[in-house]
């Protein structure tokens, strides 16, 4: 089995030294193939911030890094791909700017209708729900 886990919705540059002390446990067990960097409400420069040291961590693990909802970034942070769960429209636009080269998810899908027109637009996977909030699955590391 391998599993895709969410970086937490309060991570900061602050907190990050313990939260990259769980993540490289976590990576050993050799069950974590994906890491979505989630994005809280901080700039371009914050977030690249924050992300740089996860992606650092995760790539050599074999452990693709995944930015949130951040397309045009991907590149330039050197991240794997993105996952879009903010519009299936951005979903789209992200697909169109990224592929073949990387990995685009699809998040917050609420349907089966949602899940396949995700992947007749190119979704390299489908996340149904969302991956911060009250509905959110949590795990602890």
């Amino acid at each position: 089995m391998q599993i895709i886990l969410s970086t937490p919705s309060d991570l900061t540059t602050s907190n990050l030294d313990p939260f990259l002390q769980d993540l490289v446990r976590a990576l050993e067990t050799g069950r974590i193939s994906a890491l979505i960097i989630y994005r809280p409400d901080i700039n371009d420069e914050e977030y690249q911030q924050l992300a740089k040291p996860v992606i650092a961590l995760s790539q050599p693990r074999d452990c693709a890094a995944l930015l949130h909802d951040s397309a045009h970034l991907v590149r330039s942070f050197g991240a794997d791909g993105v996952h879009v769960d903010s519009s299936h429209a951005d979903f789209v636009a992200a697909t169109n700017l990224l592929k073949p080269g990387f990995i685009v998810g699809a998040g917050n899908v609420n349907s089966r209708h949602q899940a396949m027109l995700a992947g007749e637009a190119g979704a390299d996977y489908v996340c149904f729900g969302p991956i911060k909030g009250a509905n959110a699955a949590q795990v602890e590391l």
